[in-house]
């Protein structure tokens, strides 16, 4: 993990101290950068496969961005998140599964929890595995829309949760700071200039896994590469606006679980779109990835590179942040497999009471 993390920011600071010396000659294109920084790798054997990577990542960012913003005024609207994901299913089955109206809310509930699952073993030293409780109809119509919507939502806070207690503290800083990553730290929520640092982090995720330094990612698609670094990235700006007070505690755990059911949609559409069509398979690897154990490492791992480089003022800042959601539940976490042997649904509701000191 050593090795991977130095490898990572070596080239993660490389890919940002370029970017600062191609815009200093007048060109900011940031898509233009990334085609010349990973045509210098000299891996990719057309650069039609460029344009492909560069157009993913766009494609990525303003979809989960799309979504975000979407469920936002859906909210405003006085309609809960798990409305928005009624109808993103059913846009779905529209499009991929006319005459089958169970697969895809099936999948999406059964690997989100599932994903859920491994990340509370890992995080709790298990040793037994997890009940997942799956319905006895998954038919999406009617009013059992509404309730399977509503469990799905529920897996995703988990996630959410589950994704902060995973969430490893920065424990050093580097002197010289990238004042890029601080920027993008201090900035406001959803601020313009967010999609140029999460491109250019991503392109960094890219690099090192092309180059081994991220084996848990090898093979993995550019939308996955790029809805990890988009956790990654955001889970330490809303800590640092924690702890300046800026958003309270269950604000932004709102903000966060409506993020990740932003990313999940973007996720879904992006692995059919390659795929031409609802492979289940294709799906439930993808979604796994980026929302099980391996996303949650790697997303840790470049929230605290991230961290290091922004140097201790602003560092400190985010551990307390993240620290105000993660400790607490860890703890309730426990306490709620103690008590019932199974992470159930009703564990988000002490969660976010807690949240509320």
């Amino acid at each position: 993990m050593l090795d991977e993390t130095l490898n990572f920011k070596k080239i993660l600071r490389e890919t940002f101290e370029a970017y600062s010396e191609f815009a200093r000659d007048g060109v900011t294109d940031v898509n233009e950068f990334i085609f010349d920084d990973l045509k210098k790798l000299d891996i990719y054997k057309k650069e039609e496969e460029i344009y492909q990577i560069i157009e993913e990542i766009d494609d990525t960012l303003n979809r989960i961005e799309k979504n975000h913003s979407d469920i936002l005024q859906y909210k405003k609207n006085g309609f809960p998140t798990s409305r928005w994901i009624e109808d993103r299913i059913e846009e779905l089955q529209t499009i991929y599964s006319r005459e089958d109206n169970e697969t895809i809310p099936k999948l999406l509930d059964v690997i989100i929890n599932q994903e859920n699952n491994k990340i509370l073993q890992e995080v709790l030293a298990l040793s037994q595995q997890l009940e997942i409780k799956q319905l006895d109809s998954y038919k999406f119509e009617d009013l059992n829309k509404k309730f399977i919507s509503s469990k799905i939502f529920d897996a995703f806070q988990q996630n959410t949760a589950l994704s902060l207690i995973s969430a490893n503290g920065i424990d050093s800083y580097d002197e010289d700071i990238l004042t890029p990553l601080g920027d993008y730290v201090e900035s406001k929520i959803n601020d313009s200039g967010d999609s140029m640092v999460k491109k250019l982090v991503a392109t960094a995720a890219i690099k090192a896994t092309k180059l081994g330094y991220i084996k848990s990612l090898e093979g993995k698609s550019t939308t996955e590469i790029v809805s990890i670094v988009d956790n990654g990235l955001t889970k330490i700006k809303i800590g640092y606006k924690i702890a300046k007070g800026d958003i309270s505690v269950p604000e932004a755990v709102d903000y966060l679980i409506d993020r990740t059911v932003a990313r999940v949609e973007a996720v879904v559409f992006h692995t059919c779109k390659r795929a031409g069509g609802f492979v289940g398979e294709k799906v439930g690897q993808a979604v796994g990835t980026v929302f099980g154990p391996v996303g949650t490492a790697v997303g840790g791992l470049i929230g605290r590179v991230v961290g290091e480089c922004v140097g201790e003022a602003i560092g400190e800042k985010i551990n307390v942040g993240i620290r105000k959601i993660a400790d607490t539940a860890k703890d309730l976490c426990r306490n709620v497999y103690e008590a019932g042997k199974e992470f159930v649904s009703n564990a988000w509701n002490g969660i976010k009471s807690v949240f509320s000191w």
